[in-house]
């Protein structure tokens, strides 16, 4: 035996276990407790590193016809994002803190829910600038991420050709920033100011921001394919 784990090497029990974790089902962490015993807590709570202390943060999409994104520090899991259809807003976003869903609601004025698992109450809005999360040529993806604790935090679009953008405070300070790859299957870096390392709020800034970049890529991917400059009416 190995640390507690059968003959077989702890490195195969982690890939497997990993493995049914991607699957969502609350069940399985229970189901390997009870063949393995306590000693399973602790990879629970290791799939997810708690914050990036060192080094560049990477978005990437594993698989190109999933819509499930991982981020990724030196090889180390932070969080995936995972959208529950093909089509449709509804995503699941996972990391050490927990499990959060994110949503683009509303039709005139549409914008970015984010909410605990399973509660029916907001925890945090992206609204934009321009009241839509489809493309804008002038002003992008530019809006405030609001906090039901207070919190306030701007996104805004740095760069001219759509690839860049960040969260910053209300004193204008950079607290995360992203930038996408333009060609190819969606990938990115998240670099994350050394003074903000240690933000409470971290966790949900690195994914939120992703999620409202993945789906104004999407949306601009559908118009090229389908030729149809795409209006801003929301999911």
């Amino acid at each position: 035996m190995i640390d507690g784990f059968p003959s077989q090497s702890r490195r195969a029990h982690l890939e497997i276990f990993q493995i049914r974790l991607r699957e969502c089902s609350p069940s399985w962490p229970q189901v390997w407790k009870r063949q393995y015993g306590e000693r399973c807590d602790a990879l629970v709570v290791k799939k997810f590193i708690e914050r990036p202390l060192a080094g560049e943060l990477k978005w990437t999409q594993p698989h190109a016809l999933k819509r499930y994104h991982e981020l990724r520090i030196n090889g180390a899991l932070f969080a995936t994002l995972r959208w529950k259809k093909m089509f449709g807003s509804l995503a699941v976003a996972e990391f050490h803190e927990g499990r959060y869903t994110f949503k683009r609601v509303g039709f005139l004025r549409p914008c970015i829910t984010v909410r605990c698992e399973d509660s029916a109450f907001n925890t945090a809005v992206l609204r934009f600038v321009s009241g839509s999360v489809v493309r804008n040529a002038v002003l992008g993806l530019s809006g405030t991420l609001e906090f039901e604790s207070g919190e306030g935090f701007s996104f805004n679009r740095l760069s001219y050709w759509n690839s860049r953008w960040a969260f910053s405070d209300r004193d204008g300070n950079l607290i995360v920033t992203f930038d996408r790859k333009i060609k190819g299957k969606p990938s990115g870096t998240v670099t994350v100011s050394r003074d903000f390392l240690d933000e409470p709020l971290l966790h949900i800034l690195v994914v939120i921001g992703w999620y409202a970049i993945i789906l104004d890529y999407e949306e601009k991917e559908a118009a090229v394919g389908t030729n149809i400059e795409q209006p801003s009416t929301g999911y």
